[in-house]
This record gives C-alpha cells, structure tokens and sequence, in this order.
C-alpha cells in the first residue's frame, strides 16, 4: 500500500515540494528550478498518494490547482496569506518538537514545509478523532484518507472495515 502524503508546494521559477506522512513526519523536502506540473506529479507518486495539497497563499495557485486535480486530492489553503516570519518561526519550532535535523537548504524549500505543517495542524483534529474512534493503533492511513476526501462519516468508514462493533 502507498503511503498516504500531505504535500506543501510553493510553485515558482524554483518551486519547493514538502511531503509529510499522515502522522506529520517530514518524508522529504525538495526544490528544483522550473519544475513543471507533470514532474511534480511524477515526483510526489515517487514517494506515495498525496491526499492533501497545500500551499501558504490564500489564493491558490493554477499551479497547485493541476496537481491536486492529478490525483483528485483536497486542497488546503491558508484564511489569509502566511508572512515570512511566521513561517520561519513555524518550521523553526515543527522541526524542533518532531526533533529533526533537518534545514531547509533555501526560503522556497521553508514555504513548502511551512505550508505542509499548516495543513497537518488543521487535519490533525479530525485524525485524533478517528484515532479515539478506532482505538489506537487500528485508524490506517486509508482509514484517514476516506474520512477526508471522502467526507464520509467516521463510525461509517470504520464499520465498513469493521474495526468497531455496531
């Protein structure tokens, strides 16, 4: 089964793609200069199924829109557009509870994870909520997934997979 992505992209001349799995781990964070839609794609199918895509603009870019429409995934956008420094102090401290290394190498690399982080910070309510429904350990990926793009009840999705009892 294909890992289940959270994706942040900042598009641009050099455009930044951020992949987190479902339980925000940083999967990979990668930058290239004109990195068209079509390698995008290929690129985030590389690494898993993206559910989410997301950017930290509020108006979403046509960029993003395609590849969201590539693979029927939700967009998340912000209510206002994020300024620098408060995506630099967002990363900053992401980075420092998941205790990771990591450095972005440039400020497009920063937008993309940044906008990757805001999306896991809104679902993340939803997934603690199937998690209690199902118990620990039994809410999967594809689980998630259907709740949200699906927008199907959760005590439906579970019973449909019987990990609960009716």
């Amino acid at each position: 089964m294909e890992s289940k992505l959270i994706i942040g992209i900042d598009p641009g001349t050099t455009t930044a793609i951020a992949m987190l799995d479902l339980n925000g781990n940083i999967i990979c964070v990668e930058s290239r200069k004109n990195f068209s839609v079509s390698a995008v794609s290929k690129f985030i199918l590389e690494n898993g199924e993206p559910v989410v895509i997301s950017t930290d603009i509020q108006q979403i870019p046509k960029f993003i829109e395609k590849v969201a429409a590539n693979f029927c995934a939700k967009t998340i956008i912000p209510e206002e557009s994020v300024e620098r420094r408060w995506k630099n102090a967002l990363v900053k401290k992401y980075l420092k509870e998941m205790k990771k290394e990591y450095k972005p190498t440039n400020k497009h690399e920063k937008d993309a994870l940044a906008a990757a982080i805001m999306a896991f910070k809104k679902i993340r309510p939803l997934f603690n909520r199937i998690e209690q429904e199902a118990g620990r350990g039994n809410a999967d990926e594809s689980i998630k997934s259907d709740v949200l793009l699906k927008r199907k009840n959760i005590k439906s999705v579970l019973m449909e997979r019987n990990k609960i009892s009716r």
